[in-house]
């Protein structure tokens, strides 16, 4: 999963052959173009994430950091 490109670096690259040999699948989504135009499903994918994760579904590890760690946060995504 790739989060945000904050940095600018778009220059990343794909092994084709690791994909093939390895039966794998790229996808993308930008929320960016979805958002704006589906503002109705938001709230119901929120809370369909929400009590996924709380019916145990996810492994989900949950930790509040404060504004001074927003590096910290950034690195550990």
């Amino acid at each position: 999963m790739v989060v945000g490109k904050a940095s600018g670096d778009w220059d990343q690259q794909i092994d084709s052959n690791r994909l093939w040999l390895g039966g794998l699948t790229v996808s993308g989504f930008k929320t960016g173009a979805y958002v704006p135009a589906h503002p109705q499903e938001l709230r119901p994918a929120a809370e369909a994430a929400l009590r996924a994760i709380a019916a145990g579904l996810a492994d989900t590890e949950i930790e509040v950091l404060s504004f001074a760690e927003t590096l910290t946060a950034h690195e550990r995504m």
